[in-house]
């Protein structure tokens, strides 16, 4: 049996979710206890949504904890990884320990596209040393749709009581126009740095270009990710030949995007001009002109 690790590192509202479920109900499969660890996304301070991270004051909330025990993997909590990133790679080579029929596990976490260099050589060298084949996948969206999508599950969670937003964001939706919502919190968010190191897909592509073989790198749009012959080329980077993957999910989306209102041609041309790189590289390796619809 081989002994992959996948590192999904995004993008955010690209589908990333959709492929670690697919992935982890595979019996050859298992994706830990997380469904995102979000762990070098804090210890390298990306910007965020949260307060920054502070590993004292972290040893100071768990002092009272047991440390990971190595013969128990269910001992290992995020916050240990945190504490000491060798109990992360500790608790992936224990999924192996008592399945025989395993091949694969991995974390998928959208944050990890704004991961430096530095961190990626990180990552699969401590990986390696556990005997692990690191393999990339990088889903990207059409710039414009991928902050739309953010915008909307903010504003979801905006108008259920209790539910957390920055702060920001939160005093910028009260004073807002009920029914421009979606245009006001967009033109907010594309340059805000929370969101842009996200959509920045050329950075992320170079970055992993100068750690990692281009053969064990998987890129797809999001928007042709749903179709046969996507799912046949990743099944074969993924070394997992009887994997079946759910094609009614692209009608899933469909459905939604019936639902929505309008960005404005003004705004949607704004931040296809921000993002005038990242479009220019995407329709030079991926044809993306031909499923991205721009403005």
């Amino acid at each position: 049996m081989h002994k992959d690790f996948i590192l999904g590192v995004g993008c955010q509202k690209g589908g990333t979710t959709w492929l670690r479920s697919q992935l982890h109900r595979h019996e050859t499969c298992d994706f830990g206890f997380q469904k995102e660890y979000h762990v070098f996304d804090r210890l390298y301070d990306l910007p965020k949504f949260s307060t920054k991270f502070n590993k004292n004051s972290l040893k100071i909330k768990y002092k009272d904890l047991n440390l990971p025990n190595k013969n128990d993997p269910s001992s290992y909590q995020r916050e240990h990884f945190l504490l000491d990133p060798q109990n992360y790679y500790d608790y992936f080579e224990s999924l192996f320990l008592n399945n025989k029929i395993l091949s694969t596990t991995g974390d998928v976490t959208p944050a990890y596209a704004g991961l430096p260099i530095e961190a990626f050589k990180k990552l699969k060298e401590k990986l390696e040393e556990k005997q692990f084949k690191v393999k990339v996948i990088f889903l990207m969206r059409d710039p414009i749709e991928r902050i739309w999508s953010h915008a909307r599950m903010t504003i979801e969670r905006y108008k259920v009581k209790g539910k957390k937003i920055p702060s920001d964001y939160q005093s910028l939706l009260d004073s807002a126009d009920e029914n421009n919502l979606d245009n006001i919190l967009v033109k907010y968010l594309y340059a805000d740095p929370r969101c842009e190191f996200r959509t920045r897909y050329e950075i992320t592509i170079n970055n992993l270009e100068k750690v990692f073989d281009k053969e064990d790198i998987f890129y797809s749009l999001y928007e042709n990710l749903f179709n046969s012959e996507t799912f046949d080329k990743l099944s074969y980077f993924l070394n997992i030949p009887d994997i079946n993957f759910d094609k009614d999910e692209r009608k899933k989306q469909r459905v939604k995007k019936e639902n929505q209102k309008q960005l404005s041609i003004k705004l949607r041309k704004s931040i296809f001009d921000y993002y005038h790189e990242t479009y220019k590289i995407c329709d030079d390796r991926f044809n993306s002109s031909s499923y991205w619809q721009y403005y």
